[in-house]
């Protein structure tokens, strides 16, 4: 527990060898960055603190003693500080402060770094708050790497940045954000196409897209569509990755929210027969089992009455075999 302490002790240790003239101990960015992960690690709530100090010590050795100026690992641990702070829109502020200063510097202060692709995804995960405009400032992060990435290929975005793209839009209140979200999703595939693999969606971006259709608020035009892009995701899905328990459950979370009632039990039957065929029965299955099925058919597929709490590890739940 007191690990954090016991790597500030090293670092001082370092840091004061150095500055009497040991040059083989100078701490360097990897130093900092893996000090600041530490805080990050142990949950300490002097986290973002002990970050902010962290830079401003790296700073002061490279101004004063010709320690290393900062990296942009130093820049990425410090946003990711930020990031996991529990005021999330405080976080998200810090963050943006922190990019601005990254990206407006043009090489002027050689102790501020450029910003990398690690920095623009660290971005991009503090946008925790679930708020439009956060939504749209990440589109704005996303159209800007695509746009750099075509001179500097190490920029552009990968299926992380995206996907990270697609939550922002499946936290706000948005309410187009089911079109937004798949109309992500497409540029993936468009970058993918076009030469830059690393942005091939993965299991997890598919889900962020059916996330965000599951929680969809509006009128009944715009949940139908909704659930068409669902389903159109899920289809897309099934072609190029393998879907997973959270997959299952949020189809199932769809179908509560977006399926009307008298269409909904053999949709949900079918679902989960899937998830049982797959070995996907997980918690978020059973638990979205509960507000997508009546209490009969809870019943009918699982075997329990839907008050009692299911333990996935010490069952075995296999779907209901149809009559030809």
């Amino acid at each position: 527990p007191d690990a954090p302490d016991q790597v500030l002790d090293l670092l001082g240790a370092m840091e004061t060898a150095f500055k009497k003239g040991k040059k083989n101990m100078k701490p360097d960015g990897y130093t900092y960055s893996s000090i600041i992960g530490c805080f990050i690690k142990f949950r300490r709530k002097d986290a973002c603190e002990q970050a902010e100090s962290l830079l401003q010590r790296m700073e002061n050795l490279h101004a004063h003693y010709g320690g290393d100026p900062p990296t942009a690992s130093v820049y990425n641990a410090l946003m990711n500080a930020w990031a996991t702070h529990a005021d999330s829109q405080r976080g998200f502020q810090r963050v943006q402060e922190l990019l601005r200063r990254m990206e407006e510097n043009n090489d002027g202060n050689p102790s501020i770094p450029k910003p990398n692709r690690i920095t623009y995804n660290t971005v991009l995960k503090a946008m925790c708050a679930g708020q439009c405009n956060n939504s749209a400032f990440a589109e704005e992060i996303l159209t800007r790497l695509e746009e750099r990435g075509r001179l500097e290929p190490e920029l552009q975005p990968d299926a992380y940045t995206y996907t990270a793209a697609i939550a922002a839009f499946a936290r706000s209140d948005c309410p187009d954000k089911a079109e937004r979200a798949f109309g992500v999703l497409q540029r993936m595939h468009r970058a993918a196409e076009k030469g830059n693999l690393a942005a091939f969606p993965t299991t997890h971006s598919y889900n962020a897209v059916l996330n965000a259709c599951a929680f969809v608020v509006g009128d009944e035009d715009t949940r139908k569509k909704a659930l068409e892009i669902a389903w159109t995701t899920y289809d897309m899905m099934k072609a190029h990755v393998t879907p997973d328990h959270t997959t299952y459950g949020t189809l199932l979370r769809i179908c509560a929210m977006l399926v009307p009632d008298d269409q909904r039990e053999a949709l949900v039957d079918d679902i989960f027969a899937r998830a049982c065929e797959t070995g996907n029965v997980g918690r978020l299955v059973i638990t979205q089992m509960k507000f997508a099925s009546t209490p009969h058919q809870y019943v009918r597929c699982t075997g329990r009455e839907i008050a009692e709490r299911i333990q996935v590890k010490d069952t075995q739940i296999k779907p209901e075999k149809k009559e030809d």
